[in-house]
């Protein structure tokens, strides 16, 4: 018997950031499952310092290029309450 929808526990929904750090590698780009990570447009962009970025309306919070980041040592990207991104 399976529980009522009414009981189930929820996540809580995250979101990726980038931070100022960002190398540019560009790995968190090709390893996103929803393709919502994106070279940053070149030349400056006085609301994306970094060197990519992302459509949070569009992330997923997998983690996914939380988890390529970290392996390559830089740890630029973190996962933040939907809510504390606003």
């Amino acid at each position: 018997m399976t529980a009522p929808a009414t009981n189930r526990t929820l996540r809580p929904r995250v979101v990726a950031v980038i931070d100022d750090d960002c190398t540019g590698c560009n790995s968190c780009v090709d390893y996103c499952l929803v393709d919502c990570i994106q070279p940053a447009s070149s030349g400056p962009n006085p609301t994306s310092p970094s060197p990519v970025t992302i459509r949070e309306d569009e992330c997923i919070g997998c983690v996914v290029c939380a988890k390529v980041c970290e392996e390559l040592g830089v740890n630029a990207i973190h996962l933040v309450p939907a809510a504390q991104n606003d």
